[in-house]
C-alpha cells in the first residue's frame, strides 16, 4: 500500500482511499476480513489467521475517522451505542 497508518488519516476522503487500498490488499491476499482497532495496526484476516500490516498502530482518532468515512446513518447509531459495528 502507498501510505503507512501514520500519514493516511487527517481527512475524510485520505481515509477513505485507505481503506480501498486495504480492501485491495485483501483481495489480494484471499482475505475475508480487515480490523480495524484504536491501538492496533491494521490487520488483515487471511486463511483464518488475522495478519497485522506493520507496527504503526492507530490512534483513536484515525479510526474514527476511518470507519465513519464508510458508514451510513444506521451504522453510526450502532456504533455510537455498541461501540462497535459490523459490516458483513
Amino acid at each position: 500500500m502507498g501510505q503507512g497508518s501514520e500519514q493516511m488519516v487527517d481527512d475524510h476522503e485520505k481515509a477513505t482511499q485507505y481503506l480501498y487500498e486495504l480492501a485491495l490488499k485483501l483481495l489480494e491476499l484471499g482475505g475475508s476480513d480487515i480490523f480495524i482497532t484504536a491501538g492496533s495496526p491494521p490487520a488483515l484476516k487471511v486463511n483464518q489467521l488475522v495478519r497485522r500490516l506493520g507496527d504503526q498502530r492507530l490512534r483513536p482518532q484515525q479510526t474514527m475517522l476511518l470507519v465513519r468515512s464508510i458508514m451510513n446513518d444506521r451504522q453510526v447509531r450502532e456504533f455510537d451505542q455498541h461501540r462497535e459495528v459490523n459490516f458483513s
